[in-house]
């Protein structure tokens, strides 16, 4: 038997790959998971800005605010002070809120969308040996 001082690290390294290469596989499905999910969240939210789903429960909220404030202010002392309008004022902002949003919560699923992904990639090549590539380019 030959005393070779390296022919121990190897069987190290090989056991460090294992545990790297089962790390990875344990970690792949819950990022595709994760996509997944995403995706459905994305569809969802992408589906109903066409449509105005935030204005009734906005105008519920509103109306439940503005029967508050006359439970506590009977003699309209504070009322007063605001538009007669104010209900109306209030729903449609609120409205644009909600709009805008739903708008950045998607700017910010595709993001984590394209950085999923890339990980995805990146643990793939790692798993089956190959060193990833150097790659800087964005996707649209």
């Amino acid at each position: 038997m030959p005393n070779d001082k390296d022919n121990n690290s190897g069987h190290a390294q090989d056991g460090e790959r294992g545990i790297f290469r089962s790390l990875i596989l344990l970690t792949l499905p819950w990022l595709s998971l994760q996509r997944d999910i995403l995706g459905v969240i994305k569809k969802g939210m992408e589906e109903h800005k066409k449509e105005d789903i935030y204005f009734k429960p906005i105008q519920h909220l509103v109306h439940e605010l503005h029967a508050l404030m006359m439970v506590f202010d009977r003699s309209r002392k504070l009322r007063s002070h605001f538009d007669d309008d104010l209900e109306k004022k209030l729903v449609d902002e609120f409205t644009q809120l909600f709009k805008k949003v739903v708008a950045g919560s998607v700017n910010f699923i595709e993001v984590q969308e394209i950085i999923l992904a890339r990980i995805s990639d990146v643990l793939c090549k790692l798993k089956n040996g190959n060193k990833p590539t150097k790659s800087h380019t964005t996707t649209n």
